[in-house]
Order: C-alpha cells, then sequence, then structure tokens
C-alpha cells in the first residue's frame, strides 16, 4: 500500500550532477557501440545485444522517467536517487519504443520467465531501427540540449570525446535515417 504521507524529495546537488554526466556519456557509448559490432559468434552475439538492451533499458528510465520512485519503507518517505533528464532541465517525453519490446525488455532481458519459450523465432528479434535507434535519436538531443560549456563539466569525460561521440551518433543517423 502507497502512503498518503508527503514524500520527501532528493535535490541533486550540481557536484553530483557533474559526476553522474560520466555514467551518462556512458550509458549511450556503450549503446552505441554494443549496437554497432558485430560477430559471427551466436553466444557472443547474444551477449553484445543483451548489452546493448540493458543501456537502452537505462536511458530509457533516465529519458522517460517523470519523477523519482520512493523508498515508502522510510517513515517519512523519501524519494530514491533516480537520475533523471529532468535534473538538466531536459524535458520528459515518451520515446517511440513499441509496448510489445518495453515488455520484453522487462520480461526476456531481466527475467526468467515461461512466455520467453512460447515466442517463435521470427518473434524474438530486436529490430534495430524500431527498438534502439528512437533511444539514439533521444541521446543526440540531450547532447546536444546539454551544449558544449555544460558537457565540459562532466567528470571523467573530455569536451573532445563528448563531440566524438556526438558526432559518430549523427553519422549513424543520417546513415539509419532512410
Amino acid at each position: 500500500m502507497v502512503s498518503d504521507k508527503a514524500v520527501l524529495p532528493y535535490n541533486p546537488t550540481q557536484e553530483e550532477m557533474d559526476a553522474i554526466l560520466g555514467d551518462i556519456f556512458y550509458e549511450v557509448q556503450q549503446l552505441f557501440m554494443a549496437s554497432e559490432l558485430v560477430t559471427n559468434h551466436p553466444s557472443l552475439m547474444n551477449a553484445l545485444l543483451e548489452s546493448a538492451l540493458l543501456h537502452m533499458r537505462v536511458l530509457l528510465g533516465f529519458f522517460e522517467m517523470p519523477r523519482r520512485t520512493a523508498d515508502h519503507g522510510q517513515d517519512p518517505p523519501i524519494e530514491k536517487d533516480d537520475v533523471l533528464s529532468i535534473d538538466f532541465g531536459f524535458p520528459v517525453t515518451q520515446i517511440a519504443v513499441d509496448s510489445t519490446y518495453r515488455e520484453r525488455l522487462n520480461k526476456d532481458l531481466a527475467h526468467l520467465t515461461y512466455s520467453r519459450t512460447s515466442r517463435l523465432p521470427e518473434c524474438r528479434d530486436w529490430p534495430h531501427r524500431q527498438v534502439v535507434f528512437p533511444v539514439l535519436q533521444r541521446a543526440i538531443e540531450f547532447i546536444e540540449f546539454l551544449g558544449p560549456e555544460r558537457r565540459g563539466q562532466a567528470k571523467g569525460v573530455t569536451p573532445v570525446e563528448w563531440d566524438r561521440l556526438l558526432d559518430a551518433l549523427k553519422t549513424y543517423e543520417r546513415l539509419h535515417h532512410q
């Protein structure tokens, strides 16, 4: 049962936000890299795919959650330290990933379920254009929104690294946006 008590907000400090930018960079970079790598080895290909999907799931939460989750086991309840795009002034928007794939992210990727075995082989695919591509497009928008000055505040990531990632993502978008 959810408590009716007011939830104590979690307000990240500027230092925390500067530090987490490096982790946001990492999530975007790993999604991009893992989704681009190809191998003929089926098990290794599955590992790359699952890595990409895990990073995608993290970024969906970052871009889409309008508020932090709360720990209602505390008295009073307190917000958890979820990192949200709105912390940076970047608006929350639902990313155009079909609900079928969203459900599979939760059921097939992160849990062992009986429904997984009932999927036909052709229904086990993760079409890149429908699944990963929309998240990478939103990542481009976020990086551009931050701008060079804000990206320069990130801990552990240089402005050159941000620029390289943004250039790679934009090139990728141009090649796949047909």
